[in-house]
């Protein structure tokens, strides 16, 4: 495994523009978690500044099960906490932190942003404190995935449902198993509002004067506007022309 080391580069702009880029640029996974060192990931003694709480399993909660190597950053001081392994609970909106001293929880309001290493993958993903945004005039209170950054960044946003069990002793009927329920809805950020998007039509008002020509890539490249993998090569695509490249 690696050690997460960051060359701080700039603090975090609170406000996003349609020319701004999602992500702090410290924190962005490029700048990030391909500059691993070779000396191994550390867990730290303490998370030094943070009020922790008991942590303990919770399951299909997780964004994702694993423990995953990540860099966070504090709302309170822009810090950076490297070197830990964390999952993210999707129900709780808490991250777990593994250290030397056991399994401790942090209250993802405090995060302004983390960045993690799959742990099986490799593959990077940034995730950035919804409170920064809203919807529909309402401000968000779970992390969003930042899918695609840039000009006009595309963001993920997953949520959990739990169904208790429905079993009635008495009739021997209904489940007896608590079901776990993920589903993730597709943004574009525009200002400081997240737009979902819900169809085509929807998605081509996000790209302004060139809607047509996204309409004609999106044709021609047969690219489906309902799952991430469609949508994440169409705003990858945009955002490579938005900036000039």
């Amino acid at each position: 495994m690696s050690k997460i080391r960051l060359a701080i580069v700039v603090l975090f702009l609170p406000v996003i523009s349609h020319a701004q880029w999602a992500m702090p640029q410290v924190m962005r996974s490029q700048m990030t978690l391909n500059r691993i060192s070779e000396k191994g990931i550390t867990m730290n003694d303490l998370l030094y500044g943070v009020p922790l709480t008991g942590g303990g399993v919770i399951g299909t909660v997780y964004l994702d099960n694993k423990w995953n190597a990540a860099t966070m950053m504090l709302y309170e001081s822009d810090r950076l906490l490297e070197g830990y392994y964390i999952k993210y609970n999707l129900k709780d909106n808490e991250v777990e932190v593994q250290a030397r001293n056991g399994i401790k929880v942090i209250d993802a309001a405090k995060l302004r942003s983390f960045v993690w290493k799959d742990s099986l993958t490799g593959e990077t993903r940034s995730f950035l404190n919804g409170k920064e945004f809203r919807e529909d005039s309402i401000p968000l209170t779970t992390m969003l995935e930042v899918l695609v950054d840039g000009p006009l960044p595309l963001v993920g946003k997953t949520t959990v449902n739990v169904k208790d069990p429905t079993y009635v002793v008495a009739f021997d009927v209904g489940s007896r198993e608590t079901q776990i329920r993920k589903k993730t809805a597709w943004y574009y950020v525009r200002n400081q509002s997240i737009i979902k998007i819900t169809n085509k039509k929807r998605l081509l008002e996000a790209f302004g004067e060139r809607s047509v020509e996204m309409d004609k890539y999106i044709k021609i490249n047969q690219l489906p506007v309902s799952d991430q993998e469609g949508l994440v090569r169409i705003f990858q695509h945009y955002n490579k022309i938005a900036s000039g490249l």
